[in-house]
């Protein structure tokens, strides 16, 4: 889902696994005004022609891609049915609300709509608002652009949910969304404190990932003191700390798989 005014853009992912009450989605139906894509596994929607342009890390698009198999594209539809990981490197833009191997021939319905009057506007406006990433933020929503995947019938594949740009200049996945066929988490997930919902400001220009990587400097005197286990979690703290300063959700937990000397 994206959100925008004149001067800011903003991506709203609602992630579900029937354990959120409906109300938590923006309104999806077969109305007149609602759009629905055709039965077809591995389809997409026709280009859809923004009525206002979406800026996207320095592009802006005026079209976009509604894919049946949970993500969205700008420069052309998508048949693709198992998922690019994240940071792919490719040479397009993509918004992966959940991207994994659908068929709505099967089962489901897809659904997208913009709004450029209405309640659907002033309720984005108050969601950007209310989250505490974006509280100091004079924001006030004039466009709203949703797509829904709606109990679509899918297969067991692994599934990547977040964002990623062309070669990657920026990008984020959800954690645990490609770590397998089984994801359990995503409904109580977030980076805003709202159970089943992340929001990331889009609006920005792209930047080289070499100034998004993140750099912690530590100083040991030898092997041992890395070996000792008090200096271990002091030192996935650090990381910890530095990664939900980089926007994942505070209750992240880090821990070592494995600790291996290796000799320069």
């Amino acid at each position: 889902m994206k959100l925008s005014s004149v001067f800011q853009r903003f991506l709203i992912l609602f992630l579900s696994l029937l354990a959120l009450e409906p109300a938590i989605f923006y309104s999806y139906d077969s109305t007149a005004e609602s759009t629905i894509n055709a039965p077809s596994d591995d389809g997409s929607s026709p280009r859809v022609d923004l009525t206002t342009p979406f800026l996207f890390f320095g592009n802006k698009y005026q079209q976009i891609y509604v894919n049946n198999n949970g993500f969205l594209t700008f420069n052309q539809s998508s048949s693709k049915f198992i998922p690019d990981s994240f940071p792919g490197f490719k040479n397009q833009d993509i918004i992966a609300g959940l991207w994994t191997d659908l068929d709505n021939s099967a089962k489901g319905q897809i659904y997208y709509r913009q709004y450029t009057s209405g309640s659907i506007l002033q309720r984005a406006t108050q969601d950007i608002i209310s989250f505490s990433n974006f509280s100091n933020l004079n924001f006030n929503a004039s466009w709203v652009f949703t797509a829904s995947w709606n109990n679509v019938a899918y297969y067991d594949k692994t599934s990547t949910a977040g964002y990623d740009t062309v070669n990657s200049s920026n990008y984020f996945v959800i954690p645990g969304s490609n770590s397998g066929s089984s994801i359990t988490k995503l409904n109580t997930s977030s980076n805003i404190n709202v159970p089943g919902r992340w929001a990331f400001r889009v609006d920005g220009e792209s930047k080289p990932i070499a100034e998004k990587t993140l750099g912690l400097q530590l100083k040991l005197n030898s092997y041992l003191n890395l070996m000792n286990t008090t200096n271990v979690e002091f030192i996935l703290e650090k990381v910890r700390q530095n990664l939900i300063k980089n926007g994942l959700p505070d209750n992240i937990q880090m821990k070592l798989r494995k600790l291996q000397k290796i000799n320069p």
